[in-house]
């Protein structure tokens, strides 16, 4: 920012749960290092539990300490949601919603440039016009939340407004686009009193978060154009304001005092013990307390994996909750060695940062999937509260997560469950490519990045083949197996032929999508379209490609491999069938693409094939060292 730029006075009021304040608390740090000065808004015992501020920020971040004027049934001390059980968070609103008078007297007094807000505190914007101060309304939840929530009643007469638990379990009809993305059943009868019909003399969070975005200014968001674009634009079109993605702000690691020095000391040994990419990280944030028959599948759950395990386990929330959970008799005995179960604090940050780590267990709060995203580490959700839900179907809508499978009327799980889960995202991985080099040299970059996030390999192919291929980086050893199997003898295949390369055949390359897509749908499937027989047929774009496009073959290439790519040679099936048998067949589909490159056939294999496609990048080749041969052929080239 120019030195001659006004630096601006700007009021930060998150809602009163750490899973709002430390978000809130990431914006205004990037806020004051441009120099902006910060009022943060809360009570004074929350902002005595906020992580300590880098001493370089703290003359542009000031922190306005404003008590909670007294509610009946909220309990003394009870300043955050983490203080309270969930059944008495919404005496914690009305103790919020107290703070319309001080916080009007601060903004007269302190006439700061503008004012943030949580969507808790809707009536902001009202008591900010009274000064002429703007008020932008940050939303903490993802773009996805707040275009399913939906436009503000009465704003757009299109739409009905849903008041049965039923029609949250759909995609909304204002989206325009397919999406899995909506609520389960059980996901909206846990919270459809407080959220969407209000409690007691409270107003629904609902009509909050519509209240926020009616009458801000503006709205940010926590997200950013490249995960959620699509949703982004919802929100803009529904209300019809500025919107800002302000990115996924991940949490600051912050310098820790002794007594947490000392914690993360002893986690840090026992995890350094163990193999790489194996460990169980459980947690499920400051807010979700299981019921005890949550706990008890979930215990058992870790137990069946046989997988070592760190679990950061909630008991209680806050002091006036006095149902306490228990782990099953005997577990702590029978895991012991494999598994640790920890009821204190525990630094989230440090642990998934550690190599470990495999797997992140988690509620799907979206402070823990940023975090986990920032050090790649895999999610298995199990949702339990609030925006949890929609968070979970986004994620694995984009293919970036698994949940545990439960029942859709009451959420329950079983301990299989949790441990197939588990297990699934564990497992070891077998890869076995096609006897072509174009093939087995990207199937063996995949093979070292999977093998990279502490995954073990089982590369299968021919001895002589195995043998050929490049050397792999010593760290990578312990994690990338070689099994050699022999191929069969087969008249007319020459002696020593194991791959294409040892043949007189012009092999095609490994595939990119547009080949995929326009090979077309498994026959049979779809009956709109018909099977191509002769070679001309191929020559044009084929009619399930939805857009104009260019890509075909020219009627030689065809002709020469159409014997054996589309109808089969003697007794030999076609390229074609194999083809087909795979998609058909496969669980999922990995791609040697990128979105980048060619998303609009990324699409079109997906819709196609009805099946999970990922695409896992171009793969470039790695730079091998050579032998010594190679090494003099190069240096005569070089010169």
């Amino acid at each position: 920012m120019a030195e001659n730029s006004k630096k601006l006075h700007i009021a930060v009021f998150p809602w009163l749960a750490f899973g709002h304040m430390v978000p809130y608390l990431e914006l205004s740090k990037l806020i004051a290092q441009k120099g902006h000065k910060i009022s943060f808004i809360s009570t004074p015992r929350n902002i005595d539990r906020l992580p300590k501020l880098p001493p370089t920020l703290a003359p542009f971040l000031n922190f306005v300490k404003i008590p909670l004027p007294h509610v009946d049934k909220l309990p003394k001390n009870a300043e955050a949601t983490i203080d309270l059980p969930y059944e008495k968070v919404k005496y914690l609103k009305l103790a919020q919603d107290g703070l319309k008078e001080p916080i009007a007297r601060f903004l007269e007094e302190s006439t700061p440039d503008f004012i943030i807000f949580d969507f808790a505190s809707y009536w902001i914007p009202s008591i900010a016009s009274k000064f002429n101060i703007p008020s932008g309304y940050f939303s903490i939840f993802i773009a996805a939340l707040l275009g399913f929530a939906g436009p503000v009643p009465g704003s757009n007469n299109d739409y009905e407004i849903r008041t049965m638990p039923e029609e949250f379990t759909v995609p909304p009809k204002w989206v325009p686009f397919e999406t899995t993305v909506a609520s389960k059943l059980f996901e909206v009868l846990k919270i459809f009193e407080a959220t969407f019909k209000g409690e007691e003399e409270n107003v629904s969070d609902l009509f909050r978060m519509h209240k926020s975005v009616e009458n801000c200014d503006f709205l940010f968001v926590r997200s950013c154009s490249e995960f959620e674009p699509e949703w982004l634009k919802v929100v803009g079109d529904i209300h019809r304001k500025p919107v800002f993605p302000v990115g996924q702000l991940p949490t600051t690691i912050y310098e820790d005092d002794n007594t947490k020095i000392d914690a993360w000391k002893e986690i840090k040994l026992w995890l350094d013990e163990q193999e790489k990419g194996k460990v169980i990280y459980v947690a499920f944030g400051s807010e979700v307390k299981p019921s005890q028959n949550e706990l008890t599948e979930l215990a058992f759950g870790l137990e069946l994996s046989g997988l070592p395990f760190f679990w950061v386990l909630r008991t209680k929330r806050g002091e006036s909750d006095d149902e306490l959970i228990q782990l099953p008799e005997g577990f702590e005995d029978r895991t012991n060695g494999r598994g640790i179960v920890c009821t204190s604090w525990a630094p989230q940050l440090k642990i998934l940062s550690h190599d470990s780590v495999g797997v992140f267990l988690t509620h799907s709060g979206w402070s823990s999937v940023v975090e986990a995203i920032q050090f790649e580490k895999p999610l298995v959700l199990l949702t339990f509260l609030a925006d949890q839900g929609i968070n979970a179907r986004l994620l694995e809508e984009k293919k970036m997560a698994y949940s545990i499978s439960r029942d859709n009327l009451d959420g329950s799980f079983n301990r299989d469950s949790v441990a197939e889960s588990l297990t699934l995202v564990l497992v070891e991985k077998e890869v076995f490519p096609w006897l072509a080099f174009g093939h087995m040299v990207p199937y063996l970059e995949l093979s070292k990045l999977i093998a990279q996030k502490g995954h073990k390999i089982s590369f299968i192919s021919t001895p002589r083949n195995i043998d050929r291929l490049p050397k792999l980086p010593p760290t990578l050893g312990p994690f990338l197996n070689f099994g050699k199997i022999p191929l069969p003898h087969v008249d007319k295949l020459p002696k020593n032929a194991e791959a294409t390369i040892d043949l007189r055949y012009e092999q095609v390359n490994t595939f990119i999508v547009a080949v995929l897509g326009f090979t077309g749908p498994v026959r049979g499937l779809n009956n709109d379209y018909e099977i191509r027989k002769t070679p001309e047929e191929y020559t044009v774009p084929p009619k399930w490609i939805p857009f104009e496009t260019t890509v075909a073959f020219m009627l030689f290439e065809v002709l020469r491999i159409f014997q054996a790519t589309m109808k089969g040679e003697e007794e030999n099936v076609s390229d074609a069938f194999r083809m087909h048998k795979t998609f058909e067949l496969t669980d999922f589909l990995l791609v040697r693409s990128c979105l980048e490159f060619e998303p609009e056939w990324l699409k079109v294999v997906g819709d196609i094939h009805r099946k999970p496609v990922f695409p896992v990048g171009q793969l470039p080749t790695t730079l091998y060292e050579d032998d010594n041969t190679k090494i003099d052929a190069w240096r005569e080239i070089k010169l």
